[in-house]
């Protein structure tokens, strides 16, 4: 998808990573153990510049970053977060999820659904929660990203962007590789997944899903996670 306004994308889910969703007693977060306060110590570029996918191959987890995802999948519109804005600020009483709900039929839109990332399977970094619009022209997201330490409450501001087509931010695409370290290798191979599935070279086994590679490994007695293609040791760290 073409970003003509890339920049000012990055910028706004940058804020929305460092917005302060407050402290509450009883989020776990402690004194400085939610992501908003976390994330505050990094700038803009630490973000740009963090590897799209990690993958921790002792616990057999992929993480895919929020900060990737959102800023491939999405491009800002303050014109419609204006016009959100205006929206709110005449119904206080109103949470910001209602609010979401609420603002297409405001508009004479399709609300089409609402989803929170933690209710399904998801790679990514943190939690995102959204409606998603269409306007009979162009889709749109309501989008909120949590920043808390309970996913009960400590969402950012939501902010209005426009994608692609209305599953945009389902598709969680992460790729994670083996080193191709092994006597018959002719890696690295290449597994891809999408937060419920694995698949290599477009094809889907069980046998491709890291877990599966792991109870491989406890059956040989192995110290490393193996490819499900050579048996070389998956790449650890970072993916790009």
């Amino acid at each position: 998808m073409k970003t003509l306004n890339a920049t000012q994308t990055e910028q706004i889910i940058y804020e929305m990573l460092t917005e302060n969703t407050g402290r509450h007693m009883l989020d776990s977060g402690g004194d400085s153990g939610r992501s908003w306060q976390r994330n505050q110590a990094k700038s803009l570029e630490d973000f740009k510049n963090e590897a799209r996918v990690h993958f921790d191959a002792k616990y057999y987890d992929a993480t895919l970053s929020t900060f990737h995802h959102l800023t491939e999948k999405l491009t800002y519109s303050p014109e419609w977060t204006e016009e959100f804005n205006d929206y709110a600020g005449k119904r206080e009483d109103d949470g910001w999820l209602e609010l979401m709900e609420s603002f297409p039929q405001s508009m004479g839109w399709n609300r089409l659904f609402t989803e929170n990332s933690y209710n399904r399977e998801s790679l990514l970094s943190q939690v995102i929660q959204y409606t998603v619009y269409y306007t009979g022209e162009e889709t749109l997201v309501a989008l909120q990203i949590h920043g808390g330490a309970d996913v009960r409450g400590g969402y950012t501001r939501p902010r209005i962007f426009s994608m692609d087509e209305e599953y945009s931010l389902i598709m969680e695409d992460a790729s994670i590789y083996c080193t191709g370290e092994a006597v018959d290798s002719t890696g690295p191979h290449r597994f891809d997944g999408n937060g419920s599935e694995w698949t290599y070279m477009g094809e889907y086994s069980r046998e491709y899903n890291p877990y599966a590679m792991s109870e491989r490994a406890d059956l040989l007695k192995l110290d490393y996670l193996p490819c499900a293609i050579c048996g070389a040791p998956m790449k650890d760290g970072a993916q790009q």
